[in-house]
């Protein structure tokens, strides 16, 4: 037996390490499936490797908002179930050591999550938002070199086609064919040796080098050489792709979510609150989940088929919390009632843990 002084730190270590391999597995696992959507533009469209971690990488605030809870859930109840397999859970209770005690510094590890949490929700999530949504927007709008892809005929909306032989640099080509029918009385076509994207006052331009410009009317076809020649796409794009972004309420700050800060309309304020409430209560839940597992696993079972049977039902139950969760939000923009009755689902699994934990018998 160990050194009554000790137990809480080593109560303490069983819960932490198992919650770092959970978080690690669970984030690698959800974050390659992210990460998924934007192989394509690294294989096919010459989305540069730096480029690809970056925005990635800004996913990251966003998917532990998630996994944080169900990794401290895993990792208390793993450790809970380790202590009751290994018999120390027995060993324990047969000191006159209390399952509230024993629950004790699962607790205080599920305050330091909760910590974590508010900090991930109020700072690290908007920051990264933001800076994920102006990559993806910069490289949606030509500012990247996702625009053009070599080898490839590119059709720019309506009436631009824009063919580039090779990539010589993140937004430079040689090798250039442009074909510009947005003018239904004059079709013009451009060749030449280099070009570069560039962004010039917000409006994305393909700046042509050393070559020729041909233009056909009705009547006749006029031909001349240059050096340099600036070609404006912004008319060949479609509207959503160049007009201003709109920022999503992630980026928003918990007081301007609050307070309805540039809400236009009654549903927008709904939904800005909405997201506030969600950032005051989701962080909360690795306390409701660690009491709930608790209640159930903090028990000394006649067979280990019994402490499966607890493992099962307080897995269950953890998984229809998050899912209930994530279900009220969508509810709760549209309806007031739901956006304050949601924490009652909290106190529910508080409560529920607590007299399971009060309610278990020694035996």
């Amino acid at each position: 037996m160990r050194p009554m002084h000790t137990l809480p730190r080593y109560l303490f270590r069983t819960a932490l390490f198992p919650t770092v391999a959970a978080m690690v597995i669970m984030l690698s696992l959800v974050w390659l499936l992210q990460s998924l959507r934007f192989l394509d533009f690294v294989i096919n469209k010459g989305l540069g490797l730096a480029t690809f971690l970056q925005l990635t990488g800004l996913l990251v605030p966003s998917l532990l908002t998630v996994i944080l809870p169900l990794a401290v859930f895993a990792g208390v109840a793993y450790s809970f179930k380790y202590l009751a397999d290994e018999s120390e859970l027995t060993a324990l209770f047969a000191t006159g050591w209390s399952r509230i005690w024993t629950l004790t510094p699962a607790l205080l590890f599920a305050l330091l999550m909760v910590a974590a949490g508010y900090g991930l929700h109020m700072a690290l999530l908007p920051t990264s938002t933001t800076a994920f949504k102006n990559l993806q927007y910069n490289i949606r709008s030509g500012q990247s070199d996702l625009l053009l892809e070599p080898g490839t005929f590119n059709q720019l909306g309506n009436g631009l086609m824009v063919y580039v032989g090779k990539r010589t640099g993140p937004t430079a080509f040689n090798t250039l064919l442009v074909h510009d029918t947005r003018d239904p009385s004059a079709s013009t076509t451009w060749t030449a040796e280099s070009g570069q994207l560039t962004l010039q006052n917000g409006s994305p331009r393909l700046i042509l080098n050393n070559g020729q410009q041909q233009k056909v009317t009705a009547t006749r076809v006029e031909t001349l050489s240059f050096t340099a020649n600036n070609l404006d796409l912004t008319s060949s794009l479609t509207p959503l792709e160049i007009a201003p972004r709109t920022p999503e309420l992630e980026e928003y700050g918990f007081a301007a979510l609050w307070h309805g800060t540039g809400a236009t309309t009654p549903k927008r304020k709904q939904e800005m609150r909405a997201e506030a409430v969600r950032r005051l209560l989701w962080p909360l839940a690795p306390l409701p989940l660690v009491i709930w597992a608790g209640g159930w696993l903090l028990r000394v079972p006649g067979r280990q088929s019994g402490t499966l049977k607890s493992l099962a039902i307080a897995s269950a139950g953890a998984i229809a919390y998050v899912a209930l969760m994530m279900g009220l939000r969508g509810a709760a923009e549209s309806n007031t009632a739901i956006l304050y009755a949601q924490w009652l689902l909290p106190l529910a699994f508080i409560t529920f843990g607590i007299v399971q934990l009060r309610g278990i018998r020694h035996g």
